[in-house]
């Protein structure tokens, strides 16, 4: 199981001095003790998750900007990784899904790192693997190209399957 390293108490910390507050005007803002707030800061204690909105709202940023979540900076390292194993996809392609892989436990499900991974996989020592692969994408994807190139890779494999059962 991967732990996930919250920053929210780092988030608030920062937040809180880019509005030139105290932590005992936040505390008495959102109707909470000072000693709440420190402890947020500090990374002792976490805020109930009835709090979280009044806090995003408080700092005008979203949830996910609170808790350090930024779709830009995922974006990024999504391209990172997906360009990286694309320089090895034909010299390496094991080097290729490692990187591939790995990024899938940062990024779990992400259609691109998978759309990649069909690209990597053997087809032929694999295909039920690849069909996985590609069939999972085919449920999650909203881009038609990305939904295209599995139905295509799915397609492929299956009539190449057929073949060999009748061989």
């Amino acid at each position: 199981m991967k732990v996930i390293n919250l920053l929210i108490g780092s988030q608030i910390r920062s937040l809180r001095k880019q509005k030139g507050i105290t932590q005992e005007q936040l505390g008495a803002s959102l109707g909470i003790s000072t000693q709440a707030v420190s402890k947020w800061e500090n990374n002792i204690a976490l805020p109930d998750i009835t709090m979280v909105p009044p806090l995003a709202n408080f700092f005008n940023v979203s949830i996910d900007e609170l808790f350090g979540h930024h779709l830009n900076e995922k974006t990024q390292k999504i391209k990172e990784i997906c360009d990286q194993a694309y320089v090895f996809r034909e010299s390496n392609p094991s080097q290729a899904r490692t990187l591939i892989e790995n990024g899938l436990m940062s990024y779990p499900d992400d259609d691109l790192l998978l759309n990649h991974l069909l690209y990597v996989c053997s087809t032929s020592e694999e295909p039920d693997y690849v069909i996985s692969v590609a069939s999972k994408l085919i449920s999650l994807t909203n881009d038609i190209a990305v939904k295209y190139d599995a139905l295509r890779f799915s397609h492929m494999l299956i009539r190449l399957k057929g073949r060999r059962s009748m061989l």
